[in-house]
Order: structure tokens, then sequence, then C-alpha cells
């Protein structure tokens, strides 16, 4: 992969974001569970094409940067003894901190295990299924992300988070004894007016939640399930891969818009009113005098640009055409 600068960002901020120490595999055959659980079509396109010229901004980096940030610090303060104390006392958990270890090899009695983003494996025919947990306590798998409060609002991604933990449990059962895990949202753009004016939103910069997990048989038939379809279309032309679906390209629900007079649309001119939802739309139609027209607005897709296959995908290419992803 190649990168530019075309925003000219500071030496200072383009050097951190270029910054990248995650332990990749150069073993085709080796799979993390966040790949895993990418689209079919995205991970074969990658496998498939030598995308090492491709350009990318360094712009784009930003989140992964900020998340990577995030977990760095985490397995810093954790694995700082001095740090545990002083955290420990200010919260008056002295007695619980004796009894805390983190990452034993072995748990003796009365000892209080914390797992601390530990890389797993384990096999599945020619697969090698890797996982890096970010903590594990009293048996329970968390997750720490970085994300936009409409992560939360909209309930995006539980499925997937779901997945992640199970996937997690599968390669360390052991360690993940219980059958749900808790994911802490750390918002990137969290306002206190907005929490101030709904319930809905969240009312801290910082909410957990909890989401279920598979069973371990459950979740081995979902995994074996991905990697045949993988095997399967491996070395499938283009045109046969499936397409990703909108939940997948995280496409944005559609609106609707309703003219009074269509000629305003070949004109370009402002839709009467617009609506979320297509019953609300009619209403006014029929308000009208069922005089206007009805105009429904696709979601924009919003996955794609954040895709290591976006270049070499006629899916994208064809959504780009209909307007359904918006280029920079």
């Amino acid at each position: 992969m190649n990168f530019k600068n075309e925003h000219n960002l500071e030496l200072a901020i383009a050097v951190w974001l270029l910054y990248d120490d995650y332990d990749y595999s150069a073993d085709p055959f080796t799979i993390s569970a966040t790949t895993l659980l990418q689209p079919t079509r995205s991970i074969i396109l990658t496998v498939q094409h030598d995308l090492s010229d491709n350009v990318m901004d360094i712009s784009r980096l930003i989140p992964s940067r900020v998340g990577s940030a995030l977990h760095e610090s985490l397995e810093r303060w954790w694995k700082n003894p001095e740090t545990l104390d002083k955290a420990f006392d200010a919260l008056g958990l002295n007695k619980i901190r004796e009894r805390i270890i983190v990452n034993p090899i072995h748990v003796m009695e009365n000892e209080i295990p914390i797992y601390i983003e530990n890389r797993t494996s384990k096999k599945l025919g020619r697969w090698t299924i890797t996982g890096k947990y970010d903590i594990v306590m009293d048996g329970v798998v968390q997750d720490y992300k970085s994300t936009s409060v409409w992560a939360w609002v909209f309930k995006s991604n539980h499925t997937l988070y779901s997945q992640q933990g199970s996937i997690y449990k599968w390669l360390n059962p052991d360690k993940i004894t219980e059958h749900y895990m808790k994911i802490h949202y750390i918002f990137t753009d969290w306002s206190k007016t907005k929490a101030l004016q709904s319930n809905d939103y969240p009312q801290l910069r910082v909410q957990s939640a909890k989401y279920p997990l598979m069973s371990l048989h459950d979740t081995q038939v979902f995994i074996e399930q991905k990697l045949h379809a993988l095997d399967s279309l491996l070395e499938a032309d283009q045109d046969l891969l499936p397409l990703c679906t909108p939940t997948e390209l995280w496409q944005k629900e559609p609106h609707f818009k309703y003219y009074k007079n269509p000629d305003a649309i070949a004109t370009g001119k402002r839709s009467t009113k617009n609506f979320a939802t297509l019953a609300e739309a009619e209403k006014l139609f029929h308000e009208h005098g069922d005089v206007g027209k009805i105009v429904t607005v696709p979601g924009e897709v919003m996955r794609c640009k954040y895709c290591n296959a976006f270049s070499v995908c006629n899916q994208a290419k064809d959504m780009i055409a209909e307007g359904l992803i918006k280029i920079d």
C-alpha cells in the first residue's frame, strides 16, 4: 500500500498516522476474527488482487490510529503494577487489588486473573483463525470501541460484536467462560447539549453494553460455513461473488422527497418536503389531492471507502455510478 497526503497534514501528525505495529501474518490462510467477519466479497477480492500499488490518503488512517492508541493505553496501564496500585487505592479497592494478577500462566486459589491483549489461534482445515481480545475479566470478554455516537443510537454492529466475542470465546474457552460480552463505547463525537435534549442519546461520553454470545458449537458452525464460502469462491470470477448486503455496506436508510410540482424534479429545484418514511410522504401526497410525485432517494453507502478492495470492486463502481457512494 502506498500513501499520499493530499490534505497536507503536518509532519507530526503524518508520522503518527503511518506508524503501524499490527502483528500481521504472511500466511494467506491465516485469518483474524475481525477479517473473518468482513463481507465475503471483500475478503475474496483482497486475496485475488495485488493491491500493494493502491494509493490511500493518510487521513483515512485516523480512525484506526485513534483506536490503536486507545488499546495501547489500555495494555500499558493494566500491565503497570504502580498504576494499578494507584487506581485501586483511589477507588478504595485495595483488598481486591491484592488478589489481581495480570496475564498469569497459572492461577492460584483466591487470585483474580485478568487477561490483556493476548492473541490466540486455532486450526480448522487449512485455515488458521486468530483473535486478539482487549481484556477478559471474571470470565467476560470485553472490547473497547472508539466510535460515533450513532453506532449506539442506531444499534449498528450489534450482531458483529456478538459474533466477534463468540469467536474470541471459541478461541479461549478456558479464559472466557460467560455467555455474554461487554462493549465499552468511547464516543468520538459526543455532545453534552444533545445528551441534555434526549434520553435516547448517550448520557456520558463512555457507555457500556452487554451482548449475548453464541454457543461454542454454533460458533464453530458459523466459522466453518464462512470458511467453506471462502474456499469455494477463492478462484471465482468477480461476477460470481455474492454482492455485499445493505447491512454489510453500512447503507443508510432511504428517504423520500415529495414534489407538489413534478416539473421541479427535472429542473433540480428543491422538493416540497422530505420524509424519513414513505408513509409520511404518501400522507402529504394525499392531503394535496394526490397531486405531485414522491421520489425515493436510496440511502448512502458508507463502508466501501474503508474496504481494501474498493478500487477493484465492480459493485462499488456500479454504486458510484448510481450516486450511492459519494467520492470526496
